[in-house]
């Protein structure tokens, strides 16, 4: 259970504890205002010598009614009635409701308007407005840091629950960045041994679409040739078009990289094809495909300084040619970015994984790369 402030025991103050006093004046306050205004019509007072009450009481209560009245001698018919003023809300009641759920309210809980993006009278600039708002989430952090604790500890939970009572690995889908979902495996031996959660060192919070839609602008005017490169990374278009509200924006390129990307997925569950050539005819004698159970490698590969795509001596007379499963487009595929997206995957964490767990799979994908290449010259 996550209690949001320090104390002893189970009956610790809430985040909003200071706001209860003030919420229960203010709701006596505007109790007082609707009253005043539903109860506060003031009676109206008739001479009886004016005004026939009999006959006042028989009238049907009707727009335009005639009553009979009689005016005194000398004196006008308006002088036979009396109203009373209305009663009237006192207005500095109203300023202390205002002053109630505005800066009281805020000074107790520092929710400041910068928080929430509400006006500030004696600031006027960005940065003071950025200002305020950082010393206001610094003031709310002590419940920040209490949350970020509290869902680290559930993780840790459920990690250790997992590994009690889940005897071998598990294949979970997640969701790539192709769109698709792609099989990860959490593997029990991984999580062996003594294991600690600790919430991440960044104190900030997390920041809105719109404050990082003004990072991104702020960033797309700088002239810096290296940031200028990572804006155009197409590995950044699709999380660019989210923060930009801009999803039916069609980027050139982006297709071809989550095809290429839905390729890598294929090529890691199948092996490479190695194709057996005859050394002076240029024929092939028949493909096989290389499985995991043969070797670990494609025997190409396991020449010193042979590339995946490179022909081999095999001796014979022979020489062996390794492709990839899934092959290329010589005349449809863009083979610029998807050479691109091959060796930014390579590069990743994933590819890293994928090279030393799966490393049939990671030859295929090189020798997919390799075919673009090829393609390109």
């Amino acid at each position: 259970m996550l209690q949001a402030l320090p104390g002893d025991g189970q009956n610790r103050p809430s985040v909003g504890d200071s706001l209860v006093q003030v919420q229960e004046r203010y709701n006596v306050l505007r109790n007082m205002q609707a009253e005043t205004y539903e109860y506060g019509i003031p009676p109206i007072y008739a001479d009886p010598q004016v005004l026939d009450f009999d006959a006042l009481a028989n009238q049907v209560a009707e727009p335009a009614a005639h009553l009979p009245a009689r005016a005194r001698p000398g004196q006008p018919l308006a002088a036979g009635f009396f109203q009373p003023a209305p009663a009237q809300v006192p207005p500095d009641m109203i300023r202390h409701q205002q002053d109630l759920i505005g800066p009281v309210a805020q000074f107790l809980t520092g929710l400041f308007p910068a928080v929430f993006g509400g006006n500030m009278e004696d600031v006027k600039t960005a940065s003071g407005y950025a200002l305020a708002r950082d010393q206001a989430l610094g003031r709310l952090g002590l419940v920040w840091r209490r949350l970020k604790n509290f869902y680290g500890d559930v993780l840790l939970l459920g990690v250790d629950s997992f590994r009690k009572n889940r005897p071998e690995d598990v294949d979970v889908p997640l969701l790539g960045p192709d769109g698709m979902l792609d099989a990860r495996m959490i593997r029990v031996g991984d999580l062996k041994g003594n294991i600690r959660v600790h919430a991440e060192s960044d104190e900030t919070f997390p920041r809105l679409k719109s404050q990082q839609r003004g990072v991104l602008q702020q960033l797309f005017g700088l002239k810096d040739p290296l940031i200028q490169e990572a804006l155009s990374e197409p590995a950044n278009i699709g999380y660019i078009k989210n923060v930009l509200g801009l999803s039916e924006l069609v980027v050139p390129g982006e297709d071809a990289r989550n095809k290429q990307l839905r390729e890598i997925q294929v090529l890691l569950g199948s092996a490479p094809i190695v194709l057996s050539v005859a050394s002076g005819e240029g024929v092939a004698r028949g493909p096989r495909l290389v499985t995991r159970d043969e070797e670990e490698t494609p025997a190409p590969l396991k020449a010193k300084g042979a590339a995946p795509n490179e022909s081999r001596d095999v001796g014979n007379g022979t020489r062996s040619v390794v492709l990839p499963s899934v092959a290329v487009d010589l005349l449809l595929d863009a083979h610029a970015v998807e050479f691109e997206e091959c060796k930014r995957w390579a590069n990743s964490e994933a590819g890293q994984s994928a090279k030393m767990t799966n490393p049939v799979g990671f030859a295929n994908v090189r020798a997919h790369a390799e075919a673009h290449l090829r393609a390109m010259q």
